[in-house]
């Protein structure tokens, strides 16, 4: 009899573990699935950063300011400069 209960507790742990185990498979499935899906936002925004910081190494451009300047303010270089520190003709600058 004690026998027979004792192989009955055994299968039972068996049974149990072998459940455990599928549950657990199943959540390290769904992990790694998270875990691509987080990867590929986070390049998606590491691409991103990059372009911005294109664009913003672009628009913080010297020549680019310049030519919104002279285009929409109709700023020019002029064409002699002055060092007021000195009173001197400074050397133009292009």
């Amino acid at each position: 009899m004690k026998g027979l209960l004792l192989l009955g507790v055994l299968v039972l742990a068996v049974i149990l573990t072998g459940v455990q185990v599928a549950q657990t498979g199943y959540a390290v499935r769904g992990l790694n699935g998270e875990l691509e899906r987080l990867r590929q936002d986070y390049d998606a925004a590491l691409n991103e950063q990059t372009q911005l910081q294109l664009e913003r190494s672009a628009v913080a451009s010297y020549a680019l300011t310049e030519a919104t300047a002279q285009r929409q303010l109709s700023m020019i270089y002029p064409a002699t400069m002055i060092d007021v520190r000195s009173d001197q003709p400074a050397e133009p600058q292009p």
